[in-house]
């Protein structure tokens, strides 16, 4: 049996003729896939990576950005590098996209945060100001803080980010987060 060609006529009718909901979940499927199956062989990984650049262009240019929520499970699962995912998570969320679920995004974040630290405050900013979903900040709260509290602690613009994130927080009806400030 052999691959659907990314230039091919297959692939380019399905996203021109089927619904958001469709599309979304062909995304999810594939993150489903990523998580249960770990890192594809680099071939594969290759075509996986082109499809989704290919897909936020495709938002980018007035395309609905729902189609990528799943995005989530790809990055969760941390298969196809997390370089890659992070700018493609940064991308995805410029362009107008979703995530969902969103926790297991802000899961995936803290884990990290150790080697991409100011990445991972940015992003958490980015996900709160895009309003992945109203329940993001209760949900990840856990990951946020501990995201922040690292930041802090790390002075020079990773605190400087964390300190508007938290001023954010606050803002937006979480005050708890103000805690995490120093004396």
């Amino acid at each position: 049996m052999g691959e659907i060609e990314l230039d091919g006529e297959l692939l380019g009718r399905y996203y021109e003729l089927a619904s958001v909901e469709r599309r979304a979940e062909a995304i999810e499927a594939v993150g489903r896939g990523l998580e249960r199956d770990g890192a594809p062989p680099d071939e594969a990984a290759t075509r996986l990576r082109t499809l989704l650049e290919r897909r936020i262009e495709a938002v980018r240019a007035g395309g609905d950005g729902e189609e990528l929520r799943g995005f989530a499970w790809w990055f969760e699962s941390g298969a196809l590098g997390d370089d890659w995912s992070l700018a493609r998570l940064r991308d995805l969320l410029e362009a107008g996209g979703r995530i969902h679920p969103d926790h297991v995004v802000a899961a995936h974040l803290a884990e990290i945060r150790g080697e991409h630290l100011q990445t991972a405050i940015e992003l958490v900013e980015l996900l709160i100001e895009t309003g992945t979903s109203t329940w993001f900040v209760l949900g990840a709260r856990e990951h946020i803080s501990a995201i922040v509290a690292d930041a802090l602690a790390a002075g020079g613009a990773a605190e400087a980010r964390a300190r508007d994130v938290v001023g954010r927080l606050v803002a937006r009806g979480h005050p708890d987060f103000a805690g995490l400030l120093p004396g």
